[in-house]
């Protein structure tokens, strides 16, 4: 339920996100800034609010996305490359997928869960 990234600018990284787990984003600010080299670390990872309606939303969509068919393969590792962010009933889909066709269900899916406002695709294509 967590994504984090980041961009380096010479000695300053730029950490962005979002994350359920409040103790995640301390953790990652605090390893970065031990990285020999950083000089600053600014810090853009939003703290999702705890809701059980957007934790329903969260469970459901995953369920849909990886209940079976081609999209199965995706839940198979410990670090799934869909990520799911959910806040205030608004999905976000970040992470890579192996072709067109696999994102595109995989946002259809997401949009036919009850509760879901709205969804945003950043997944991308990976390359062969």
């Amino acid at each position: 339920w967590d994504w984090l990234a980041f961009r380096v600018n010479g000695g300053t990284v730029e950490l962005v996100g979002s994350v359920c787990n409040a103790s995640l984003k301390g953790d990652a600010v605090n390893t970065v800034k031990q990285i020999d080299g950083v000089d600053k670390v600014i810090d853009h990872i939003n703290r999702l609010p705890l809701s059980p309606e957007d934790d329903r939303i969260r469970h459901q969509v995953a369920d849909a996305i990886y209940a079976s068919g081609p999209l199965l393969s995706y839940s198979w590792s410990a670090m799934p490359t869909i990520h799911i962010i959910v806040n205030g009933g608004k999905v976000w889909l970040e992470g890579e997928v192996d072709n067109q066709k696999d994102k595109d269900t995989a946002v259809l899916r997401a949009s036919t869960v009850s509760g879901v406002l709205l969804v945003t695709d950043n997944l991308r294509v990976g390359e062969d």
